[in-house]
C-alpha cells in the first residue's frame, strides 16, 4: 500500500503525504477498536457491522465530494 502511495503522490509533497498516512493509520488502530467495542456494547454484534458500514459509506462520500484539489 505504501508503494502505491509512494507512486501516485507528487514527488515534492511525498514526505508529507506518507506522514499524514501514517498519522491516520494509528488513529485508525487507536480509533477502529474502541468506536466498534461502544457499537458492540450498544447493540451486540449486527450492530458493529451496521456501524462500519456506515462509516465506510460517510467516508466514500467525504473523500468523493469533499477534497481541496481543484479540477483542471
Amino acid at each position: 500500500m505504501l508503494l502505491l502511495l509512494a507512486d501516485l503522490a507528487p514527488k515534492e509533497y511525498l514526505a508529507t503525504i506518507i506522514s499524514v498516512n501514517g498519522t491516520f493509520y494509528g488513529l485508525g488502530q487507536t480509533l477502529g477498536p474502541l468506536l466498534m467495542g461502544y457499537a458492540f456494547g450498544f447493540g451486540g454484534i449486527n450492530s458493529v457491522f451496521y456501524a462500519a458500514t456506515g462509516f465506510a459509506i460517510l467516508i466514500f462520500f467525504v473523500f468523493r465530494y469533499c477534497t481541496c484539489v481543484k479540477e483542471v
